[in-house]
């Protein structure tokens, strides 16, 4: 039995709700309500209010983070939620001054991102398709992510309305609602249309108009998306969405532009450049 999550005392609550005005994909919001929840409950066990921390407070709450064994990453990410609620207050009078302004996140380790090699891509590609639907959905997918560098959300997100089969593009719908224009490569184009043309028919009894569904006719989600990838390939990199941006950006010329992928589009720009 699943429990409703306690509700943010105010003014906590008016920040998360202009986080939601500000369009930010559902994923974002999960993590920034989860931190504030955190933050929240800890400052209620020491009897502050939101509104009523000193410059000690947040010090004290990234101490308390500490001892709790994050990663890096996302105690980082817990301290930015507290400096962006904080920064909301000060901006609308209800504090004085941000405390969590000056408080340092922790020391990251910036590692190589994963890619995979030239050999890796081939293998992934070169296998020969079925013609069960699930097959052509997980190969009109990956050449999506791959030759396309879209997100596993903005796939799982397309729409039918936006193929533009003519044109050859899709219209993506990206982080904070915006959307951008696609060209398809030759072998997305082709393996998206096989999908759509003798695939998904065949998937369930769609009731939606999403582009990608499961056997049952329900639209995909991004874990449905890892799973897929795992399921089809031996490559464990290639299990994780995030590859493809990685990947394209370097192969894309020298292996997909010799198989009809998209090769006169610049690679998508990395995370930080795109805002996560």
């Amino acid at each position: 039995m699943q429990t409703t999550p306690p509700a943010l005392r105010p003014p906590l609550d008016a920040y998360m709700a202009w986080m939601r005005g500000r369009g930010m994909s559902p994923a974002t919001l999960r993590a920034y309500a989860a931190d504030l929840r955190q933050l929240d409950r800890w400052l209620a066990a020491a009897g502050i209010g939101p509104a009523e921390a000193d410059d000690l407070t947040p010090r004290r709450f990234a101490a308390h983070l500490g001892t709790l064994r994050y990663a890096p990453a996302t105690a980082a990410r817990k301290l930015s939620a507290a400096r962006g609620a904080y920064g909301f207050m000060l901006d609308r009078g209800l504090v004085e001054r941000n405390p969590a302004a000056l408080v340092p996140g922790p020391r990251q380790v910036r590692t190589l991102p994963a890619t995979l090699s030239e050999p890796e891509v081939e293998e992934l590609f070169d296998r020969p398709v079925a013609a069960d639907p699930r097959r052509l959905r997980d190969r009109a997918l990956l050449e999506l992510l791959y030759g396309c560098g879209l997100r596993a959300s903005e796939a799982c997100g397309l729409r039918i309305a936006d193929v533009d089969a003519d044109e050859g593009t899709v219209r993506v719908t990206g982080k904070g609602g915006k959307e951008r224009v696609v060209p398809l490569g030759g072998a997305a184009a082709d393996a998206l249309g096989r999908y759509l043309r003798t695939g998904r028919p065949r998937l369930g009894r769609p009731e939606t108009d999403r582009v990608f569904l499961s056997v049952r006719g329900r639209p995909l989600g991004p874990t449905d998306v890892r799973r897929a990838l795992r399921r089809r390939s031996s490559i464990r990199t290639a299990a994780n969405p995030c590859w493809r941006r990685r990947t394209s950006g370097w192969s894309v010329r020298s292996v997909g532009g010799s198989r009809g992928r998209l090769s006169n589009s610049p690679p998508p720009a990395p995370d930080s450049a795109r805002g996560g």
